[in-house]
């Protein structure tokens, strides 16, 4: 635990949330009724022991790279590198939003002028209608 104190603010957070996170995938994971496996979502990986060794690694050697990168000076990059992959997240979150907005609002606006008898067959014949008579 000393050693875990003694890393750069951005890898301790880092470490902190990823061990979080990997608790409670852990306690996810034992309301399995697949002893074996792990569950996630509709993933299921057959060796539990393994997942969770190669878990621990890599936040162990992330949090090492991030407290390197510290070490040198490169503390900005170190913060960077912790926070993009939240920023990416929260652009597709906004940008899915406002597609699942936009879809919703057309497909309101569609049914409106369905309701409202100029559907695709009123619209047509209107159309046609007008073509005579200019042709006349």
């Amino acid at each position: 635990m000393n050693s875990v104190m003694k890393l750069c603010t951005p890898a301790k957070i880092y470490f902190f949330l990823a061990i979080i996170l990997l608790f409670l995938s852990f306690v996810n994971d034992m309301q399995n009724k697949d002893k074996d496996k792990v569950c996630l979502g509709k993933l299921k990986c057959k060796n539990k022991p393994l997942y969770y060794l190669m878990n621990v690694l890599f936040i162990l050697l992330w949090s090492w790279v991030l407290n390197k990168l510290c070490s040198y000076g490169w503390v900005k990059l170190s913060w960077f590198l912790l926070v993009a992959p939240f920023f990416i997240l929260l652009v597709l979150f906004i940008m899915i939003s406002y597609m699942v907005v936009r879809m919703a609002k057309n497909m309101n606006q569609a049914n409106s002028s369905l309701s409202s008898g100029m559907g695709m067959g009123m619209g047509m014949g209107m159309g046609m209608g007008m073509q005579q008579q200019r042709m006349q």
